[in-house]
């Protein structure tokens, strides 16, 4: 028992200190690690592009037809061209997306909290409140992307910082059962 703790201990251990690294890379330097991303995807698939189109010269003279393998290699390189030329004009219209999601949720929220207005006991200024908030954050997401894609970056990059530091409280704890 005692081993197989130890073996997950240093997965978990080595997994929190990656979160807790890449968090603070992207609350200090969001831009950064979004260039770096975009760019270490765009090589990625440009290497699986190459790989399917030499596959498919390998397929041609074998048997005479690149089969599938010149589409999927194609496919992969101009994909990574877009990536790396649009990547920011398409992460720019996922604020916009998000708010209208936020919106339409806030609606929601506004129209139920009119429909329960009227039902004695039902106190409906919290909701009203809340379908406020979400129709606020939602214009903001929409009206404001840049801001709030990097609004979206720092989120997550908080995010792994809390999901290393409970990683590493979590070793603790199993570190301190193990003991017992």
């Amino acid at each position: 028992m005692v081993e197989a703790i130890k073996k997950v201990t240093s997965h978990i251990i080595v997994n929190g200190i990656l979160n807790i690294a890449l968090g603070l890379a992207v609350l200090i330097n969001p831009q950064g690690v979004f260039d770096i991303s975009v760019g270490l995807l765009s090589i990625y698939l440009v290497i699986i592009g190459f790989i399917n189109l030499f596959d498919g010269l390998r397929e041609k003279k074998r048997s005479g037809g690149f089969g599938m393998f010149l589409a999927y290699g194609l496919f992969y390189i101009v994909s990574a061209a877009i990536i790396y030329y649009f990547a920011v004009d398409i992460l720019r219209a996922f604020p916009f997306i998000l708010g209208l999601v936020i919106l339409f949720s806030g609606f929601s929220q506004l129209f139920r909290a009119i429909h329960f207005r009227n039902i004695p006991n039902i106190n409906t200024v919290p909701m009203f409140l809340y379908s406020a908030i979400l129709i606020g954050l939602s214009l903001f997401f929409m009206f404001n992307t840049s801001i709030s894609l990097i609004l979206f970056f720092r989120i997550y990059g908080f995010i792994l910082l809390v999901m290393g530091a409970l990683d590493l409280f979590f070793v603790l704890y199993l570190n301190k059962k193990a003991k017992q």
